[in-house]
């Protein structure tokens, strides 16, 4: 009977205890746990932007394309350069488009028979898209190729046939723009 009464004052102090824990110290933990999440998303999300960064170079030496890169990761080759100046938002922009993945898969060469029309800064497109198309002017030819996080993400776009994390390859000629 001693052991119950024993057992039972223990079970008791236990309970009091953990109940007069502050909240500080809960919500203490709760910010350590999000830090620790934080990190480990960065880290991941760091060793997958040097991956695909690799990637692209190993194809860059591989074809032995002189291409460049942007701070933000756009490599690129301007084929041809019209001369013109470079396009700004608010511009509407006919061009004609051949895309394709990293692999050599073609999803769109249809718009070099019929060009397509984008006004930049509307954002209605990928965000590398509208980058490439500011350093580009009338009459420009370029390749460009986008890592995933500059196209279409981690999901990609199931009507475009874009898988999750395709880094993608852009031929783009500008026909002509408009500002207004």
């Amino acid at each position: 009977m001693k052991k119950i009464g024993l057992l039972f004052w223990f079970f008791i102090v236990l309970v009091l205890s953990n109940a007069c824990k502050s909240e500080p110290q809960i919500e203490s933990r709760a910010v350590e746990t999000q830090h620790m999440i934080d990190e480990a998303l960065l880290k991941t999300n760091r060793f997958i932007v040097r991956r695909d960064q690799d990637h692209i170079a190993n194809y860059v030496r591989r074809w032995q394309l002189n291409m460049k890169k942007t701070d933000t990761g756009i490599w690129y080759l301007i084929c041809s350069d019209g001369g013109k100046r470079n396009l700004r938002e608010g511009d509407l922009v006919n061009y004609t488009l051949n895309l394709q993945l990293i692999d050599g898969t073609v999803l769109d060469s249809a718009s070099f028979q019929s060009p397509r029309q984008l006004r930049l800064g509307a954002n209605r497109t990928e965000s590398g898209l509208e980058e490439m198309m500011s350093m580009l002017g009338k009459g420009d030819k370029a390749k460009f190729i986008l890592p995933p996080y500059l196209a279409y993400g981690n999901f990609g776009d199931p009507e475009k046939n874009i898988p999750p994390g395709a880094i993608l390859i852009y031929e783009i000629e500008i026909l002509n723009d408009k500002t207004e």
